[in-house]
């Protein structure tokens, strides 16, 4: 039974409708009637109607406020109106509150108020089969990741073929075919910290995997697993001379790989096992196992998929992670002067001598982290334990490197601001990175925009909203700082400095600096005594 609130300030109205038709025979249960629009909002919180049937014309609150405001508390409310005027105005703004009918008092009949009452019922009951249909729906689709992932562990623990294909079949995939090839994909680290916040580390693997799940429907043989800390692919396929399916495999991940860094702005690596290997569904386990054992093989390639032969890839690494005291001394130094020419330098020399020397990553990962808490020590500058831990996860040099970097500069950027830059929000770290990327260059906010993968007419109103102030102010304060501290620091002239803030025009340069400091260039230098 539908519960129905009835409204009119006509009491003999309001008997007269209880009494015209058999209500409870259209499967409706009046709970309560009232005279006052006051009343009947306490009565709808309370009594919770599937319909009410409401005259316009009431004091207080007409009708129309009152079906409004109800719809705006309970959206899925269906609504009759009763009206003593055969007006456009009123029946006008009725349908716009999308009400089910607008009834005539001088002329209603049994038979109207019941068709009525009908195309009411039937609209509350395919909302509720609607309703029920989404949360059905929502329910399995909840179930089957459950299952699914279920599946994909029992799926690497092994065990019998048909019981794992039967298994298969159960969820939807059809796997006819007796071979498997396995790829292994990992986002970069370093590319979710420098765009986003840690705590959406895991938001940006689902998104990865909802990507590949959608992806998948235009590869034949595909099916993708969420795997943890990464993604699985399987490719189910029968051998053949004429079709190649380590390329189909390859292909699929090249584009999946595109869409991510597309719409989640993030780099991913790929490990995938040989055309060579023709897995069957049973020893799908053990080469995950391999696999995920040989990750760090593909250390200092520069693809970012890498294909593992069976017998793994040789492992040609130098003992110890020695050879980069000079480099390291210059990251150091670079902190300590700000020099961001200085640090890339350094980060570049680093990366040739290691794709030269080759050391073993897990002591030259385990290096990098120990130099970057010794330059925390030195300047006091802790920030937690968050980079340190995808630090020693990283299986790129590229990512490895790229942390090492985006912890510097935070250590460097707060020193030259005063301020933690941990304390920042993670985008307005991304900016300020950026800026000192590009110190020398004319920075817009549609470049920002672009690094950011954001609607450049859209950022504007983002930046305000994220700093309290406009996007060229926070620049122009932002290079001003570091003016003052070179200015103070160095013995550059007002020129060169200007010039390395991006700013070609002495004089503009001036006045610029006098409206974000408060004195012009050369006062300030007099003032810090530096000639």
């Amino acid at each position: 039974m539908y519960k129905v609130l009835i409204i009119d300030d006509d009491v003999p109205m309001l008997k007269y409708l209880k009494q015209l038709i058999d209500w409870n025979a259209l499967g409706l249960q009046i709970v309560a009637d009232t005279y006052s629009s006051v009343k009947a909002l306490r009565l709808f919180d309370e009594l919770r109607p599937d319909l009410v049937v409401s005259d316009i014309g009431l004091p207080q609150m007409d009708g129309l406020e009152l079906a409004s405001e109800m719809l705006r508390r309970r959206p899925e409310v269906r609504v009759i109106f009763l009206t003593c005027h055969e007006d456009f105005h009123y029946a006008q703004k009725a349908l716009k509150l999308s009400v089910d009918d607008y009834l005539i008092k001088d002329e209603l009949t049994a038979e109207q108020l019941a068709q009525s009452l009908e195309k009411s019922v039937r609209l509350l009951r395919a909302a509720k089969a609607q309703t029920e249909q989404l949360t059905y729906r929502e329910d399995w689709s909840r179930h089957a990741n459950v299952l699914r992932d279920s599946f994909f562990k029992q799926l690497l623990r092994g065990g019998d073929a048909a019981y794992l294909t039967d298994s298969a079949a159960r969820l939807g995939l059809v796997w006819d075919q007796p071979s498997f090839l396995l790829a292994l994909g990992y986002v970069s680290y370093y590319d979710v910290l420098s765009r986003y916040a840690h705590k959406d580390l895991p938001l940006i693997r689902y998104g990865v995997a909802n990507i590949a799940a959608e992806l998948a429907g235009e590869f034949e043989g595909i099916t993708t697993f969420n795997d943890g800390e990464g993604l699985a692919v399987l490719l189910n396929y029968r051998p053949s001379l004429k079709w190649n399916a380590q390329e189909h495999l390859l292909a699929f991940v090249a584009k999946l790989q595109a869409k991510c860094k597309e719409f989640l702005g993030v780099g991913t690596t790929f490990f995938a096992s040989s055309s060579a290997d023709k897995l069957t569904v049973t020893e799908i386990g053990a080469a995950h196992r391999r696999m995920a054992a040989e990750r760090y093989s593909a250390f200092y390639s520069e693809h970012p998929v890498t294909v593992l032969p069976a017998a793994g890839l040789p492992h040609a690494y130098h003992p110890g992670a020695g050879g980069f005291e000079q480099e390291y001394a210059e990251l150091s130094q670079a902190v300590r002067d700000h020099d961001e020419a200085l640090l890339e330098k350094a980060l570049a020399g680093i990366r040739r001598s290691a794709l030269e020397l080759r050391p073993e990553p897990a002591s030259f990962v385990h290096q990098c982290a120990d130099r970057l808490r010794l330059v925390e020590l030195q300047y006091r500058a802790f920030s937690g334990e968050t980079l340190y831990a995808c630090l020693q996860q990283t299986l790129t040099l590229g990512d490895a490197l790229g942390l090492m970097g985006l912890k510097l500069r935070q250590i460097m950027n707060g020193r030259r601001l005063g301020e933690p830059q941990a304390s920042k929000e993670p985008k307005l770290q991304t900016i300020d990175q950026y800026i000192a990327q590009h110190l020398a260059e004319t920075i817009t906010s549609i470049d920002i925009a672009t690094h950011l993968y954001l609607n450049p007419s859209y950022f504007s109103r983002y930046f305000k909203k994220l700093s309290g102030e406009n996007f060229t102010d926070y620049v122009h304060r932002y290079k001003m700082k570091i003016a003052a501290d070179l200015l103070e620091k160095t013995k550059d002239s007002i020129e060169v400095v200007a010039l390395r803030c991006g700013y070609s025009d002495r004089t503009y340069f001036s006045k610029v600096f006098k409206k974000y400091i408060g004195v012009t260039p050369g006062e300030y230098k007099s003032r810090s005594g530096v000639m």
